[in-house]
C-alpha cells in the first residue's frame, strides 16, 4: 500500500494558489534566504560590503575590500487563526459542497489571501513613512497623471531623435 505525504502535497497546492491569486506573493518569494528561527521569529540575511578606495598608480592590482554577513532576527507581530467545525452529515447532505477542500478553497480565496495582501502592503506603507521618513503620494491615479505625462515624454523624446536625424 502506498504511503502519501498529504501535508507536502497540500503545501504545494497552497503555494500555487497564493502565487496565482496573491498580489503580494512576489514580495514573499523575493528573498529565499529568509528562514524561521522558531514559530515567532524569522531571520533576515544582512550583507555589508565596503566601498571604493582611491586607486594608487604606484602599486599594481586593486584595493582590498571587505564583506560581512550576519542575520537580523525579526519577531512576527501578527498571529491569526480560525477553526471551522464540519459535521460529517453536512458533507454528505450537501453532496460534498460543504467539504473541507471546498471550504479551504473559499477561505483562502476570499479571506486569507486578501488579508495577507492587505497586511503586507500596510506594513510596507508604514515602514516607508516611519523608517524612511517618506511621504506617500495618495493622489488618485487617472489617465491624466499616469498615461499622458509618460506619452508626452515619449513624444518629446521621439521629436528630438527625429530632429537629430535630419
Amino acid at each position: 500500500m502506498a504511503v502519501y505525504s498529504y501535508a507536502e502535497k497540500f503545501e504545494q497546492i497552497l503555494a500555487q494558489k497564493y502565487a496565482a491569486e496573491s498580489k503580494s506573493d512576489a514580495l514573499f518569494q523575493s528573498n529565499p534566504q529568509v528562514t524561521f528561527l522558531n514559530a515567532q521569529t524569522i531571520k533576515l540575511p544582512r550583507l555589508t560590503v565596503s566601498g571604493y578606495k582611491d586607486h594608487n598608480r604606484s602599486s599594481l592590482g586593486f584595493n582590498t575590500g571587505s564583506v560581512a554577513n550576519d542575520w537580523e532576527p525579526k519577531k512576527l507581530e501578527f498571529d491569526r487563526d480560525i477553526e471551522i467545525p464540519i459535521d460529517p452529515m453536512d458533507v454528505d447532505e450537501t453532496n460534498l459542497v460543504v467539504s473541507m477542500a471546498n471550504i479551504q478553497n473559499v477561505f483562502e480565496t476570499e479571506q486569507a489571501i486578501p488579508e495577507r495582501d492587505a497586511y503586507a502592503f500596510s506594513k510596507l506603507y508604514t515602514e516607508y513613512q516611519t523608517k524612511y521618513a517618506q511621504t506617500v503620494d495618495t493622489a488618485a491615479l487617472t489617465a491624466a497623471n499616469i498615461v499622458w505625462p509618460s506619452m508626452r515624454w515619449r513624444a518629446s523624446t521621439l521629436r528630438i531623435k527625429m530632429a537629430s536625424r535630419s
